[in-house]
């Protein structure tokens, strides 16, 4: 089991090579869905960011739907998208294209 933990690391280790962004150089470690459940999954997280511990206290399901909807929107080329108070929170940096 210890081996497909360690085996899910590679896809974090492939987007910050495609980002061009170090470990080190990452702020804060988000993590939504099922994995905020998993101790080894958040251990392997805080070892390979350098111990910053992942932040879990966002509602998993509901940042993975807004996430979506966000996402849905961006691939229609739709230029506002209506969310509430709590995704406009979660997604700020997407101030520009989001009404509240």
């Amino acid at each position: 089991v210890t081996e497909l933990f360690e085996r899910s690391m590679a896809p974090v280790a492939q987007v910050l090579a495609r980002a061009g962004v170090a470990a080190a150089e990452v702020d804060e470690v988000v993590l939504v869905g099922g994995s905020t459940r998993i101790a080894s999954v958040r251990r392997l997280l805080r070892d390979y960011f350098g111990g910053k511990e992942p932040n879990c206290a966002v509602s998993p399901e509901e940042a993975v739907a807004h996430g979506t909807a966000i996402q849905a929107a961006i691939l229609t080329d739709r230029k506002r998208i209506s969310v509430g108070a709590t995704e406009a929170a979660l997604h700020g940096r997407v101030a520009g294209d989001v009404e509240r």
